[in-house]
């Protein structure tokens, strides 16, 4: 039988953080994943959670070319930058996708 939606989101979460194979940044990862899987959810289409894997694995390079080192302490800091960042891409997807729906007081485009 298939799962209901929330459980799926969360069982690919959970797979995409072991796929990323680094077993001591599972929770940070399924989280993202998670996310990801809800943004998917919510839109009905995978484009906006490649855009916001695509902005995540850019703050990750960012970090990276700008010499921050990851340790315990920053860590935490990016992750939640990131979650940030994710959650913001997810929200104004909602909203955008509140304002195409039929029916909006949004005008439409004239021929």
């Amino acid at each position: 039988k298939a799962l209901k939606p929330i459980p799926r989101v969360v069982l690919v979460g959970v797979l995409f953080g072991f796929l990323h194979l680094a077993l001591p940044r599972l929770l940070p990862t399924s989280s993202i994943g998670i996310i990801l899987g809800a943004a998917a959810l919510a839109s009905g289409s995978l484009i906006i959670p490649i855009i916001m894997h695509t902005l995540h694995n850019g703050l990750i390079m960012s970090v990276d070319v700008l010499g921050i080192p990851l340790t315990e302490e920053t860590s935490p800091l990016v992750f939640v930058a990131m979650t940030v960042l994710c959650l913001s891409c997810l929200w104004a997807m909602t909203r955008i996708s509140a304002v195409d729906e039929p029916g909006s007081s949004s005008p439409s485009p004239s021929s």
